[in-house]
């Protein structure tokens, strides 16, 4: 991953705290904890539906709008 995609994952985290542990379906499943946004890659912001629909919502980012 280019230094791009670490700000934009940086970008995301700061938003809203309540919005990160809803768009996070379990601290298991992406990341190893729920703190931990470094972990999540692009393709997975993109699988997983949940995430993806909550970052449409607040237009973070053009290429996660839709999965």
């Amino acid at each position: 991953m280019g230094p791009s995609n670490s700000k934009r994952f940086h970008d995301i985290r700061r938003v809203d705290r309540n919005f990160e542990e809803k768009a996070i379906p379990s601290k298991g499943q992406i990341g190893d904890e729920v703190g931990n946004r470094a972990t999540i890659s692009l393709f997975q912001w993109k699988q997983n539906r949940r995430v993806s629909e909550s970052v449409y919502v607040l237009g973070q980012d053009k290429e996660m709008k839709r999965t």
